[in-house]
């Protein structure tokens, strides 16, 4: 199940600011971005983040390289284009995408990779992914683990104020291995009138073994393209 983020999308960022002190988890995760790339493929000039969101990865690389975005959210791609006029962006199913372009570098950053519940479905991810990388190319991605999954599973409620909208989240395990984010909005509209949204979004872990078991099936790691991958 992959989900639009169509009430999510509008109030993302605040909320991320809450859950990832947004600019500092940015600058953090940019930074290691940078120098992976830097290590491994330092004359890199195009980059691709798939599952871009709102674009705020992108933003912090835009002075460095020819970028593009890739959603499944077009809500959220909206919001993306206004931040990065210059970078091209793709409404596309991280799953199965084909572009008629080939990168140097290939982004999945803030455990995007997760809300794919079939490792099948990872797997389709990664032959994209490889379809569409320069043979030197290399890949970035990060995941929450098994372990991370769980600990998020015993969270607090989160409540949060924006503006006169109030948005509610509670995780729990909808199956085994399967956790799930139940947002609850409540969006004013004029006064004292509210319309509720429900949107649930889910995420599933594997064990690190089988991440690295299907890496080794879609990409050749005895070739030039550089592998970067780990966990935030």
């Amino acid at each position: 199940m992959m989900v639009s983020y169509d009430f999510f999308s509008e109030h993302y960022d605040k909320i991320m600011q809450s859950y990832d002190s947004l600019n500092e988890g940015l600058q953090k995760r940019t930074l290691l971005i940078q120098k992976i790339i830097q290590k491994h493929c330092p004359n890199a000039e195009t980059l691709l983040e798939i599952g871009c969101g709102t674009g705020n990865i992108l933003k912090l690389l835009q002075r460095n390289y020819r970028l593009f975005g890739l959603d499944i959210s077009e809500k959220m791609l909206e919001i993306a284009r206004k931040k990065v006029p210059k970078a091209t962006f793709y409404n596309f199913d991280m799953r199965k995408f084909h572009l008629l372009i080939k990168f140097d570098v290939i982004v999945c950053v803030y455990d995007s990779i997760n809300h794919l519940l079939r490792l099948s479905e990872w797997k389709s991810m990664f032959k994209c992914v490889a379809t569409h990388l320069k043979d030197t190319g290399i890949f970035i991605f990060d995941f929450n683990t098994l372990y991370e999954l769980a600990r998020l599973g015993n969270s607090s409620p989160y409540i949060k104020k924006i503006g006169k909208d109030l948005v509610i989240m509670q995780t729990s395990f909808y199956k085994e291995e399967i956790l799930e984010w139940k947002i609850i909005g409540f969006k004013s509209y004029g006064e004292n009138n509210y319309k509720m949204y429900e949107e649930s979004i889910r995420e599933r872990g594997f064990s690190i073994k089988k991440i690295h078991r299907l890496l080794d099936k879609e990409f050749d790691f005895n070739s030039k393209v550089a592998m970067g991958w780990f966990t935030l």
